[in-house]
């Protein structure tokens, strides 16, 4: 198999963009939890989907705070999934290797961030998000990307 490519359009953005909007207003509209200082969505390595995971910490040096979950704003059901990515159901480890490797990934987190980031702005529910210490976008075993830090004064 040759190396995966990403294959986002215009339009598939869009919808992607629309799609995560609508997602993320129908998981932020309720009160969050006292513990929950921070945001993290959770990109699958497949590229087929995210959830939200609220931490109970926040720190812009250790990437490891988006592990530290204490609420998952109703997403465990209620994923997030896109198809932009082959069927990978049938992928071999190879296969997998080649997914992995490949600059796709970072362009999946840098598409889904551009629009977390842009939620954080204006979205319908920025307010909430601005409240919290950080939000951050990232794969379970990679690097997270922060999209919004509060600014401490």
């Amino acid at each position: 198999m040759s190396k995966i490519e990403c294959g986002y359009t215009e339009a598939s953005k869009k919808k992607l963009r629309e799609d995560m909007t609508e997602w993320l207003e129908r998981h932020l509209a309720g009160d969050f939890p006292e513990e929950v200082v921070s945001l993290c969505v959770n990109l699958d390595e497949d590229g087929g989907g995210c959830d939200l995971s609220g931490c109970e910490c926040f720190d812009p040096e250790d990437e490891d705070w988006g592990c530290e979950i204490v609420y998952d704003f109703g997403t465990e059901n209620d994923r997030l999934l896109w198809d932009e990515y082959p069927d990978s159901d049938d992928w071999d480890d190879d296969e997998w290797d080649k997914v992995n490797e490949s600059e796709e990934l970072e362009k999946t987190q840098d598409l889904v961030a551009g629009i977390v980031k842009e939620y954080c702005q204006t979205g319908k529910y920025a307010d909430k998000l601005r409240k919290l210490q950080g939000v951050g976008v990232g794969f379970c075993d990679g690097p997270l990307q922060l999209v919004y830090q509060q600014d401490y004064k």
